[in-house]
Protein backbone atom coordinates (compact mmCIF):
# COMPACT_ATOMS: atom_id res chain seq x y z
CA UNK A 1 0.00 0.00 0.00
CA UNK A 2 1.23 3.68 -0.87
CA UNK A 3 1.81 6.04 1.59
CA UNK A 4 -0.10 8.27 -0.38
CA UNK A 5 -4.08 7.46 -1.09
CA UNK A 6 -6.85 9.99 -2.55
CA UNK A 7 -10.09 11.39 -0.76
CA UNK A 8 -12.36 10.25 -3.70
CA UNK A 9 -14.59 12.65 -2.31
CA UNK A 10 -12.61 15.71 -3.27
CA UNK A 11 -10.80 14.47 -6.57
CA UNK A 12 -12.42 16.99 -8.96
CA UNK A 13 -10.81 14.90 -12.00
CA UNK A 14 -8.76 17.54 -13.00
CA UNK A 15 -5.49 15.12 -14.13
CA UNK A 16 -3.30 17.31 -12.45
CA UNK A 17 -1.77 14.87 -10.07
CA UNK A 18 -0.71 12.94 -13.79
CA UNK A 19 0.22 15.42 -15.23
CA UNK A 20 3.19 16.26 -12.55
CA UNK A 21 3.57 12.91 -11.61
CA UNK A 22 7.18 12.16 -13.14
CA UNK A 23 7.09 8.27 -13.13
CA UNK A 24 3.37 8.64 -13.98
CA UNK A 25 2.39 6.48 -11.04
CA UNK A 26 -1.24 7.68 -11.11
CA UNK A 27 -4.19 6.32 -12.29
CA UNK A 28 -7.59 6.69 -13.12
CA UNK A 29 -10.68 4.91 -13.19
CA UNK A 30 -14.58 6.33 -13.43
CA UNK A 31 -13.10 9.55 -13.01
CA UNK A 32 -11.13 8.98 -9.83
CA UNK A 33 -7.81 9.21 -9.49
CA UNK A 34 -5.21 6.84 -7.37
CA UNK A 35 -1.81 5.92 -6.91
CA UNK A 36 -0.54 3.00 -8.10
CA UNK A 37 2.04 1.80 -5.24
CA UNK A 38 4.34 -0.44 -7.04
CA UNK A 39 4.86 2.85 -9.41
CA UNK A 40 5.40 5.29 -6.72
CA UNK A 41 8.70 6.76 -5.35
CA UNK A 42 6.62 9.08 -3.35
CA UNK A 43 8.54 12.38 -4.46
CA UNK A 44 5.62 14.38 -3.14
CA UNK A 45 4.56 16.20 -6.56
CA UNK A 46 1.40 15.42 -6.69
CA UNK A 47 0.97 16.57 -3.17
CA UNK A 48 1.93 20.18 -3.87
CA UNK A 49 -0.12 19.85 -7.29
CA UNK A 50 -3.73 18.78 -5.95
CA UNK A 51 -5.65 22.17 -5.83
CA UNK A 52 -8.39 19.87 -3.71
CA UNK A 53 -5.83 18.82 -1.32
CA UNK A 54 -7.64 14.87 -2.02
CA UNK A 55 -4.25 13.64 -1.63
CA UNK A 56 -3.68 12.50 1.78
CA UNK A 57 -0.30 11.00 3.47
CA UNK A 58 -0.06 8.67 6.10
CA UNK A 59 -0.15 9.90 9.13
CA UNK A 60 1.84 7.53 11.65
CA UNK A 61 0.87 10.35 14.87
CA UNK A 62 -1.58 8.31 16.74
CA UNK A 63 1.04 5.37 17.08
CA UNK A 64 3.99 8.02 18.32
CA UNK A 65 0.89 8.71 21.24
CA UNK A 66 0.38 5.08 21.99
CA UNK A 67 4.64 4.42 22.14
CA UNK A 68 5.02 7.62 24.26
CA UNK A 69 1.69 6.59 26.70
CA UNK A 70 2.69 2.78 26.86
CA UNK A 71 5.82 4.51 29.06
CA UNK A 72 8.12 2.99 26.95
CA UNK A 73 11.39 5.36 26.12
CA UNK A 74 10.57 7.31 22.44
CA UNK A 75 13.42 9.18 21.10
CA UNK A 76 12.74 11.81 18.61
CA UNK A 77 15.53 11.73 15.86
CA UNK A 78 14.85 15.18 14.20
CA UNK A 79 16.05 15.76 10.46
CA UNK A 80 18.39 18.56 10.11
CA UNK A 81 16.58 20.56 7.89
CA UNK A 82 14.31 21.37 10.72
CA UNK A 83 15.60 25.02 11.40
CA UNK A 84 14.04 25.71 7.90
CA UNK A 85 10.35 24.71 9.57
CA UNK A 86 10.60 26.56 13.06
CA UNK A 87 12.42 30.40 13.10
CA UNK A 88 13.95 29.49 16.62
CA UNK A 89 14.62 25.04 16.54
CA UNK A 90 15.64 25.35 20.36
CA UNK A 91 11.69 26.15 20.96
CA UNK A 92 10.68 23.24 18.42
CA UNK A 93 13.32 20.96 21.29
CA UNK A 94 11.40 21.84 23.90
CA UNK A 95 7.83 21.74 22.29
CA UNK A 96 9.23 17.65 21.35
CA UNK A 97 9.90 17.17 25.19
CA UNK A 98 6.65 18.69 26.30
CA UNK A 99 4.61 15.79 24.11
CA UNK A 100 6.70 13.26 26.15
CA UNK A 101 9.57 12.24 23.75
CA UNK A 102 12.42 10.63 26.28
CA UNK A 103 15.17 12.58 24.36
CA UNK A 104 15.67 14.57 21.36
CA UNK A 105 18.80 14.18 18.96
CA UNK A 106 19.90 15.35 15.48
CA UNK A 107 19.77 12.51 12.63
CA UNK A 108 22.86 14.47 11.21
CA UNK A 109 24.72 13.41 14.40
CA UNK A 110 24.56 9.84 12.02
CA UNK A 111 26.18 11.34 9.29
CA UNK A 112 29.98 11.72 9.72
CA UNK A 113 30.36 7.68 9.07
CA UNK A 114 27.82 7.61 6.10
CA UNK A 115 30.37 10.30 4.99
CA UNK A 116 33.29 8.28 5.69
CA UNK A 117 32.14 5.81 3.42
CA UNK A 118 31.56 7.99 0.35
CA UNK A 119 35.31 9.20 0.40
CA UNK A 120 36.53 6.13 1.04
CA UNK A 121 34.92 4.63 -1.92
CA UNK A 122 34.95 7.04 -3.99
CA UNK A 123 38.83 7.57 -3.90
CA UNK A 124 38.99 4.07 -4.86
CA UNK A 125 36.43 4.01 -7.44
CA UNK A 126 36.99 3.76 -11.09
CA UNK A 127 33.14 4.27 -12.13
CA UNK A 128 30.49 6.62 -10.53
CA UNK A 129 29.65 6.63 -7.29
CA UNK A 130 26.11 7.92 -6.64
CA UNK A 131 24.81 9.15 -3.36
CA UNK A 132 22.07 7.09 -1.66
CA UNK A 133 21.13 9.30 1.19
CA UNK A 134 17.80 10.88 -0.87
CA UNK A 135 15.41 7.39 -0.46
CA UNK A 136 13.10 9.27 -3.54
CA UNK A 137 16.56 8.87 -5.89
CA UNK A 138 17.06 5.21 -4.54
CA UNK A 139 13.15 3.92 -5.58
CA UNK A 140 14.06 5.47 -8.69
CA UNK A 141 17.00 3.59 -9.55
CA UNK A 142 15.90 0.62 -8.09
CA UNK A 143 12.42 0.70 -10.16
CA UNK A 144 13.49 2.72 -13.28
CA UNK A 145 17.38 2.32 -13.63
CA UNK A 146 18.50 -1.13 -12.78
CA UNK A 147 21.62 -1.27 -14.55
CA UNK A 148 23.06 2.01 -12.15
CA UNK A 149 22.23 -0.18 -9.33
CA UNK A 150 25.69 -1.37 -8.79
CA UNK A 151 26.89 3.20 -8.83
CA UNK A 152 24.86 4.07 -5.55
CA UNK A 153 27.06 4.23 -2.40
CA UNK A 154 26.55 0.85 -0.10
CA UNK A 155 25.99 3.06 3.13
CA UNK A 156 22.36 3.60 4.62
CA UNK A 157 21.53 6.82 5.36
CA UNK A 158 21.93 8.94 8.21
CA UNK A 159 18.07 8.03 9.86
CA UNK A 160 19.01 4.22 9.24
CA UNK A 161 22.37 4.58 10.77
CA UNK A 162 21.09 6.72 13.67
CA UNK A 163 18.50 4.16 14.08
CA UNK A 164 20.71 1.16 14.31
CA UNK A 165 23.07 3.29 16.35
CA UNK A 166 20.18 3.93 19.03
CA UNK A 167 19.18 0.35 19.09
CA UNK A 168 22.62 -0.49 20.08
CA UNK A 169 23.01 2.59 22.89
CA UNK A 170 19.00 2.06 24.12
CA UNK A 171 17.86 -0.97 22.97
CA UNK A 172 14.56 -0.68 24.82
CA UNK A 173 14.48 2.87 23.42
CA UNK A 174 11.97 3.11 20.10
CA UNK A 175 12.77 5.93 17.72
CA UNK A 176 10.47 8.13 15.39
CA UNK A 177 12.04 10.27 12.46
CA UNK A 178 10.57 13.59 12.07
CA UNK A 179 11.36 15.51 8.94
CA UNK A 180 10.84 16.92 5.82
CA UNK A 181 10.46 13.73 3.25
CA UNK A 182 7.29 11.15 3.17
CA UNK A 183 9.23 8.83 1.22
CA UNK A 184 11.08 8.00 4.53
CA UNK A 185 7.99 6.40 5.19
CA UNK A 186 8.69 3.58 2.47
CA UNK A 187 11.97 3.47 3.39
CA UNK A 188 11.16 2.51 7.24
CA UNK A 189 9.09 -0.17 6.32
CA UNK A 190 11.73 -2.04 4.15
CA UNK A 191 14.12 -4.64 5.66
CA UNK A 192 17.32 -2.76 5.61
CA UNK A 193 15.79 -1.28 8.76
CA UNK A 194 15.14 -3.97 10.74
CA UNK A 195 11.64 -2.08 11.87
CA UNK A 196 14.64 -0.02 14.04
CA UNK A 197 12.65 2.77 13.09
CA UNK A 198 9.23 2.58 14.74
CA UNK A 199 7.64 5.42 13.02
CA UNK A 200 7.93 8.41 10.67
CA UNK A 201 6.27 12.06 10.63
CA UNK A 202 6.81 14.76 8.32
CA UNK A 203 7.14 18.23 9.78
CA UNK A 204 3.55 18.84 8.74
CA UNK A 205 2.37 16.56 10.30
CA UNK A 206 3.97 17.47 13.81
CA UNK A 207 3.00 20.65 13.75
CA UNK A 208 -0.57 19.64 13.54
CA UNK A 209 -0.22 17.31 16.24
CA UNK A 210 1.49 20.56 18.40
CA UNK A 211 -2.00 22.61 17.92
CA UNK A 212 -3.91 19.74 18.56
CA UNK A 213 -2.07 19.74 22.23
CA UNK A 214 -2.34 23.13 22.38
CA UNK A 215 0.92 23.63 22.58
CA UNK A 216 3.01 26.72 20.78
CA UNK A 217 6.96 26.10 20.00
CA UNK A 218 6.89 30.37 20.18
CA UNK A 219 6.06 30.24 23.72
CA UNK A 220 8.57 28.26 25.12
CA UNK A 221 12.00 28.43 26.21
CA UNK A 222 15.00 27.32 23.77
CA UNK A 223 16.25 24.08 24.46
CA UNK A 224 19.40 21.83 23.13
CA UNK A 225 18.92 18.34 21.53
CA UNK A 226 20.42 16.04 23.48
CA UNK A 227 22.81 14.90 20.36
CA UNK A 228 24.05 17.98 18.54
CA UNK A 229 25.27 17.29 14.55
CA UNK A 230 26.90 20.79 14.43
CA UNK A 231 28.27 21.67 10.87
CA UNK A 232 26.98 17.81 10.13
CA UNK A 233 23.69 19.39 9.91
CA UNK A 234 24.20 20.95 6.08
CA UNK A 235 24.30 17.09 4.85
CA UNK A 236 20.88 17.42 3.58
CA UNK A 237 21.45 20.97 1.21
CA UNK A 238 22.61 20.94 -2.07
CA UNK A 239 26.48 20.16 -1.94
CA UNK A 240 26.06 19.50 2.01
CA UNK A 241 27.03 15.51 1.26
CA UNK A 242 29.90 15.94 -0.96
CA UNK A 243 31.38 18.71 1.74
CA UNK A 244 31.20 16.64 4.52
CA UNK A 245 32.56 13.66 2.35
CA UNK A 246 35.53 16.00 1.82
CA UNK A 247 34.89 15.94 -1.62
CA UNK A 248 34.66 19.78 -2.42
CA UNK A 249 38.22 19.74 -3.12
CA UNK A 250 38.37 17.67 -6.14
CA UNK A 251 38.04 18.82 -9.94
CA UNK A 252 34.39 19.93 -10.53
CA UNK A 253 34.73 17.63 -13.53
CA UNK A 254 34.59 14.55 -10.99
CA UNK A 255 31.55 16.69 -8.48
CA UNK A 256 27.82 16.85 -10.08
CA UNK A 257 25.25 17.94 -8.04
CA UNK A 258 22.01 17.63 -9.15
CA UNK A 259 18.75 18.84 -7.11
CA UNK A 260 14.88 19.14 -8.18
CA UNK A 261 13.52 15.99 -9.83
CA UNK A 262 13.46 16.38 -13.30
CA UNK A 263 17.39 17.36 -13.07
CA UNK A 264 18.10 13.79 -11.53
CA UNK A 265 15.85 12.15 -13.66
CA UNK A 266 17.96 13.27 -17.23
CA UNK A 267 20.78 12.55 -15.01
CA UNK A 268 20.09 9.34 -14.46
CA UNK A 269 18.69 8.64 -18.15
CA UNK A 270 21.69 9.58 -19.76
CA UNK A 271 24.03 8.11 -17.10
CA UNK A 272 22.25 4.51 -18.24
CA UNK A 273 21.78 5.54 -21.78
CA UNK A 274 25.93 6.17 -21.89
CA UNK A 275 25.87 9.54 -22.86
CA UNK A 276 27.58 10.02 -19.78
CA UNK A 277 30.99 9.06 -19.50
CA UNK A 278 31.04 6.14 -16.63
CA UNK A 279 34.73 7.82 -15.25
CA UNK A 280 34.94 8.52 -11.83
CA UNK A 281 31.90 10.99 -10.85
CA UNK A 282 30.61 11.35 -7.67
CA UNK A 283 26.74 12.28 -8.44
CA UNK A 284 25.13 13.77 -5.17
CA UNK A 285 21.54 13.86 -6.17
CA UNK A 286 18.58 15.14 -4.39
CA UNK A 287 14.79 14.92 -5.33
CA UNK A 288 13.77 18.19 -3.86
CA UNK A 289 14.68 21.30 -5.02
CA UNK A 290 17.42 22.90 -2.58
CA UNK A 291 17.79 19.75 -1.12
CA UNK A 292 15.92 18.27 2.34
CA UNK A 293 14.60 22.05 2.48
CA UNK A 294 12.20 21.65 -0.32
CA UNK A 295 10.79 18.50 1.05
CA UNK A 296 7.24 17.80 -0.03
CA UNK A 297 6.74 17.09 4.32
CA UNK A 298 7.51 21.09 5.15
CA UNK A 299 5.51 23.57 4.49
CA UNK A 300 7.13 27.12 5.40
CA UNK A 301 6.46 30.93 4.17
CA UNK A 302 10.48 31.15 3.64
CA UNK A 303 11.99 30.82 -0.20
CA UNK A 304 14.38 27.87 -0.55
CA UNK A 305 17.94 30.68 0.18
CA UNK A 306 16.22 31.82 3.40
CA UNK A 307 15.45 28.27 4.34
CA UNK A 308 19.42 26.97 3.65
CA UNK A 309 20.68 30.20 5.52
CA UNK A 310 18.26 29.03 8.55
CA UNK A 311 20.12 25.80 8.14
CA UNK A 312 23.81 27.14 8.11
CA UNK A 313 23.10 29.35 10.95
CA UNK A 314 21.98 26.80 13.47
CA UNK A 315 24.65 24.22 12.40
CA UNK A 316 27.63 27.25 12.80
CA UNK A 317 25.51 28.53 16.24
CA UNK A 318 25.64 24.55 17.67
CA UNK A 319 28.77 22.76 18.04
CA UNK A 320 29.15 19.30 17.54
CA UNK A 321 28.97 16.86 20.60
CA UNK A 322 31.77 13.80 21.29
CA UNK A 323 29.88 11.30 19.01
CA UNK A 324 30.88 8.70 16.44
CA UNK A 325 28.23 5.71 15.44
CA UNK A 326 28.87 2.90 13.48
CA UNK A 327 29.06 2.46 9.69
CA UNK A 328 25.44 0.91 8.42
CA UNK A 329 26.34 -1.20 4.97
CA UNK A 330 23.48 -0.93 2.85
CA UNK A 331 22.55 -3.44 -0.31
CA UNK A 332 19.88 -2.40 -3.45
CA UNK A 333 17.84 -4.69 -5.31
CA UNK A 334 16.20 -3.90 -8.32
CA UNK A 335 11.93 -3.45 -8.33
CA UNK A 336 9.98 -5.27 -11.23
CA UNK A 337 6.84 -2.92 -12.12
CA UNK A 338 4.38 -5.02 -14.28
CA UNK A 339 3.50 -2.24 -17.41
CA UNK A 340 2.97 -4.35 -20.36
CA UNK A 341 3.27 -2.83 -23.54
CA UNK A 342 0.53 -2.82 -26.45
CA UNK A 343 1.17 -4.37 -29.60
CA UNK A 344 1.34 -2.33 -32.73
CA UNK A 345 -2.80 -3.34 -33.46
CA UNK A 346 -3.89 -2.99 -30.02
CA UNK A 347 -1.99 0.57 -30.02
CA UNK A 348 -3.59 1.70 -33.20
CA UNK A 349 -7.68 0.50 -31.47
CA UNK A 350 -6.65 2.35 -28.81
CA UNK A 351 -5.50 5.34 -31.09
CA UNK A 352 -9.06 4.85 -33.24
CA UNK A 353 -11.18 4.90 -30.02
CA UNK A 354 -10.12 8.32 -29.26
CA UNK A 355 -10.53 9.70 -32.73
CA UNK A 356 -6.58 9.31 -33.32
CA UNK A 357 -6.80 7.40 -37.05
CA UNK A 358 -3.55 9.29 -38.06
CA UNK A 359 -0.63 10.29 -36.70
CA UNK A 360 -2.10 14.01 -37.77
CA UNK A 361 -5.03 13.50 -35.05
CA UNK A 362 -2.37 13.11 -32.87
CA UNK A 363 -2.63 16.58 -30.92
CA UNK A 364 0.09 15.34 -28.01
CA UNK A 365 -1.49 18.54 -25.81
CA UNK A 366 -0.86 17.13 -22.61
CA UNK A 367 -4.38 18.15 -21.36
CA UNK A 368 -4.97 14.47 -20.12
CA UNK A 369 -2.17 14.25 -18.44
CA UNK A 370 0.22 12.37 -20.25
CA UNK A 371 2.42 13.91 -22.58
CA UNK A 372 1.91 12.39 -25.92
CA UNK A 373 -1.21 10.16 -27.21
CA UNK A 374 0.67 7.72 -27.71
CA UNK A 375 1.77 7.16 -23.99
CA UNK A 376 -1.45 7.80 -22.55
CA UNK A 377 -2.89 4.96 -25.05
CA UNK A 378 -0.05 2.73 -23.59
CA UNK A 379 -1.45 3.74 -20.10
CA UNK A 380 -5.24 2.78 -21.60
CA UNK A 381 -3.76 -0.52 -22.04
CA UNK A 382 -1.85 -1.03 -18.62
CA UNK A 383 -5.21 -0.37 -17.12
CA UNK A 384 -4.33 3.40 -15.71
CA UNK A 385 -6.27 5.74 -17.88
CA UNK A 386 -9.51 5.99 -20.16
CA UNK A 387 -9.63 6.85 -23.51
CA UNK A 388 -12.55 9.97 -22.31
CA UNK A 389 -9.75 11.65 -20.95
CA UNK A 390 -8.45 13.23 -24.05
CA UNK A 391 -10.20 16.57 -23.95
CA UNK A 392 -9.59 17.29 -27.92
CA UNK A 393 -11.71 14.25 -28.18
CA UNK A 394 -14.30 14.85 -26.01
CA UNK A 395 -14.59 18.29 -26.82
CA UNK A 396 -14.97 17.24 -30.63
CA UNK A 397 -17.51 14.41 -29.31
CA UNK A 398 -20.04 17.14 -27.40
CA UNK A 399 -19.97 19.03 -30.36
CA UNK A 400 -20.72 16.75 -32.82
CA UNK A 401 -23.52 16.10 -30.50
CA UNK A 402 -24.63 19.55 -29.63
CA UNK A 403 -24.52 19.98 -33.42
CA UNK A 404 -26.43 16.66 -34.12
CA UNK A 405 -29.15 17.87 -31.92
CA UNK A 406 -29.67 21.05 -33.61
CA UNK A 407 -29.45 19.95 -36.58
CA UNK A 408 -32.41 16.96 -36.30
CA UNK A 409 -34.40 19.95 -34.02
CA UNK A 410 -38.11 19.57 -36.31
CA UNK A 411 -38.11 23.42 -34.60
CA UNK A 412 -36.39 26.13 -36.25
CA UNK A 413 -32.93 26.97 -33.77
CA UNK A 414 -31.24 30.74 -34.27
CA UNK A 415 -28.92 31.85 -32.55
CA UNK A 416 -27.24 35.53 -33.10
CA UNK A 417 -25.08 38.01 -31.13
CA UNK A 418 -25.99 41.14 -30.05
CA UNK A 419 -25.49 42.72 -33.54
CA UNK A 420 -28.07 40.47 -34.71
CA UNK A 421 -25.54 38.16 -36.86
CA UNK A 422 -26.31 35.16 -37.34
CA UNK A 423 -23.83 32.51 -35.35
CA UNK A 424 -26.57 29.48 -36.03
CA UNK A 425 -29.29 28.81 -38.25
CA UNK A 426 -30.12 25.05 -38.40
CA UNK A 427 -32.18 23.15 -41.17
CA UNK A 428 -35.37 23.47 -39.93
CA UNK A 429 -34.76 27.40 -39.62
CA UNK A 430 -33.61 27.15 -43.34
CA UNK A 431 -36.60 25.76 -44.90
CA UNK A 432 -38.84 28.05 -43.21
CA UNK A 433 -37.16 31.28 -43.80
CA UNK A 434 -34.39 30.48 -46.11
CA UNK A 435 -35.70 28.96 -49.59
CA UNK A 436 -33.26 30.28 -51.87
CA UNK A 437 -29.99 28.66 -49.73
CA UNK A 438 -27.84 31.50 -49.09
CA UNK A 439 -25.32 30.78 -46.44
CA UNK A 440 -27.04 32.45 -43.74
CA UNK A 441 -23.51 32.30 -40.74
CA UNK A 442 -22.71 35.86 -39.98
CA UNK A 443 -25.83 37.44 -41.63
CA UNK A 444 -27.30 40.04 -40.16
CA UNK A 445 -30.96 37.77 -38.92
CA UNK A 446 -33.26 41.01 -40.59
CA UNK A 447 -32.13 39.23 -43.96
CA UNK A 448 -34.32 36.35 -43.36
CA UNK A 449 -37.00 37.60 -40.55
CA UNK A 450 -38.54 40.22 -38.49
CA UNK A 451 -35.53 41.04 -35.77
CA UNK A 452 -37.14 42.91 -33.14
CA UNK A 453 -38.47 40.61 -30.87
CA UNK A 454 -34.76 38.91 -30.73
CA UNK A 455 -33.71 43.02 -30.56
CA UNK A 456 -35.94 43.42 -27.80
CA UNK A 457 -35.03 40.09 -25.54
CA UNK A 458 -31.19 41.33 -25.87
CA UNK A 459 -31.64 44.36 -25.04
CA UNK A 460 -34.10 43.82 -21.94
CA UNK A 461 -32.89 40.39 -21.03
CA UNK A 462 -36.46 38.89 -20.78
CA UNK A 463 -37.43 36.15 -21.98
CA UNK A 464 -40.29 35.61 -24.94
CA UNK A 465 -42.57 32.35 -24.70
CA UNK A 466 -44.51 30.62 -27.08
CA UNK A 467 -45.55 33.91 -28.86
CA UNK A 468 -47.71 33.17 -32.25
CA UNK A 469 -45.80 35.23 -35.12
CA UNK A 470 -47.34 35.34 -38.79
CA UNK A 471 -45.36 35.79 -41.98
CA UNK A 472 -47.59 35.80 -45.04
CA UNK A 473 -44.66 36.67 -47.62
CA UNK A 474 -43.71 33.06 -46.41
CA UNK A 475 -46.84 31.40 -45.76
CA UNK A 476 -45.91 30.78 -42.32
CA UNK A 477 -47.99 30.51 -39.00
CA UNK A 478 -45.11 30.08 -35.90
CA UNK A 479 -44.86 29.96 -32.54
CA UNK A 480 -41.91 31.52 -30.85
CA UNK A 481 -39.70 31.06 -27.89
CA UNK A 482 -36.64 33.78 -27.70
CA UNK A 483 -33.95 33.83 -24.78
CA UNK A 484 -31.31 35.05 -23.91
CA UNK A 485 -27.66 33.33 -22.96
CA UNK A 486 -26.30 36.75 -20.84
CA UNK A 487 -22.71 34.44 -20.27
CA UNK A 488 -22.37 34.06 -23.76
CA UNK A 489 -23.61 37.51 -24.95
CA UNK A 490 -25.73 35.64 -27.23
CA UNK A 491 -29.83 35.37 -27.99
CA UNK A 492 -31.37 32.01 -28.98
CA UNK A 493 -34.89 31.58 -30.44
CA UNK A 494 -36.64 28.19 -31.08
CA UNK A 495 -39.34 28.59 -33.99
CA UNK A 496 -42.15 26.09 -34.24
CA UNK A 497 -43.98 25.87 -37.75
CA UNK A 498 -47.86 25.85 -36.59
CA UNK A 499 -48.91 26.33 -40.30
CA UNK A 500 -50.47 23.09 -40.42
CA UNK A 501 -52.23 23.26 -36.87
CA UNK A 502 -53.67 26.67 -37.82
CA UNK A 503 -54.81 25.67 -41.23
CA UNK A 504 -56.92 22.05 -39.33
CA UNK A 505 -57.94 24.67 -36.62
CA UNK A 506 -59.34 26.64 -39.15
CA UNK A 507 -61.38 23.92 -40.92
CA UNK A 508 -62.69 22.63 -38.08
CA UNK A 509 -63.73 26.21 -37.45
CA UNK A 510 -65.31 26.41 -40.55
CA UNK A 511 -67.26 22.98 -40.18
CA UNK A 512 -68.61 23.83 -36.93
CA UNK A 513 -69.72 26.88 -38.45
CA UNK A 514 -71.77 24.86 -41.55
CA UNK A 515 -72.90 22.96 -38.93
CA UNK A 516 -74.13 25.74 -36.72
CA UNK A 517 -76.52 26.65 -39.65
CA UNK A 518 -77.73 23.32 -41.02
CA UNK A 519 -78.82 22.90 -37.27
CA UNK A 520 -80.95 26.18 -37.05
CA UNK A 521 -82.42 25.40 -40.27
CA UNK A 522 -83.91 22.46 -39.36
CA UNK A 523 -84.82 24.01 -35.93
CA UNK A 524 -86.39 26.92 -38.27
CA UNK A 525 -88.73 24.01 -40.35
CA UNK A 526 -89.53 22.24 -37.31
CA UNK A 527 -91.05 25.41 -35.47
CA UNK A 528 -92.88 26.11 -38.87
CA UNK A 529 -94.52 22.65 -39.01
CA UNK A 530 -94.63 22.54 -34.77
CA UNK A 531 -96.72 25.77 -35.54
CA UNK A 532 -99.27 24.06 -38.22
CA UNK A 533 -99.59 20.30 -35.84
CA UNK A 534 -99.84 22.73 -32.72
CA UNK A 535 -102.86 21.39 -31.91
CA UNK A 536 -102.16 17.57 -32.90
CA UNK A 537 -98.97 17.35 -30.51
CA UNK A 538 -99.59 18.93 -27.59
CA UNK A 539 -97.11 19.06 -24.82
CA UNK A 540 -94.52 16.96 -27.00
CA UNK A 541 -94.01 20.17 -29.50
CA UNK A 542 -93.15 22.13 -26.41
CA UNK A 543 -90.54 19.84 -25.16
CA UNK A 544 -89.09 19.38 -28.73
CA UNK A 545 -89.20 23.05 -29.48
CA UNK A 546 -86.79 23.35 -25.61
CA UNK A 547 -84.52 20.97 -27.05
CA UNK A 548 -83.77 21.98 -30.37
CA UNK A 549 -82.72 25.41 -29.10
CA UNK A 550 -80.68 23.61 -26.35
CA UNK A 551 -78.74 21.94 -29.10
CA UNK A 552 -78.33 25.36 -31.22
CA UNK A 553 -76.34 26.90 -28.01
CA UNK A 554 -74.56 24.21 -27.36
CA UNK A 555 -73.02 24.29 -31.07
CA UNK A 556 -72.78 27.96 -31.01
CA UNK A 557 -70.94 28.28 -27.59
CA UNK A 558 -68.72 25.85 -28.76
CA UNK A 559 -68.30 27.84 -31.96
CA UNK A 560 -67.44 30.75 -30.00
CA UNK A 561 -65.07 29.14 -27.66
Amino acid sequence: MSCVTTNKARCQDCHRCIRVCPVKAIGLRHGQCWVVAERCILCGACLRACPQKAKLVANATDRVRQLIAAGRPVVASLAPSYPAAWSRPGQLVAALRRLGFTAVEETAVAAAPVAETYRQRFAASTAPLISACCPVVVELIESRFPSLIPYLAPSASPMVAHASDLAQRRPEAAMVFIGPCIAKMQEAQRTKTQGRVAAVLTFDQLASWLAEEGIDPAQLPEEQPDLVAGLLATFPLTRGIRQAAGLSSLPSAQLISVDGLDGCLETLSDLASGAIAPGPVFFELLACRGGCIGGSGLSSPLGLVARHQAVVAHARECPAQPYRPAEVAACFAAQTIDAPQPTDEQMREILSRIGKRSPADEKNCGGCGYSTCREKAIAVHQGLAEPEMCVPYMKAKFETLAHAVVDSSLSGVVIVNGQMEIQEFNPAANRMFNPGGLDPKNHSLGTFLDPADFQRVWERKERIVAKRVVYPHHNLVTSQTIYPLENYGMVVGLITDITDQESRAQAEAELREKTVEKATAVIKNQMRLAQEIAGLLGEATSESKATLLELVALLTSREEG
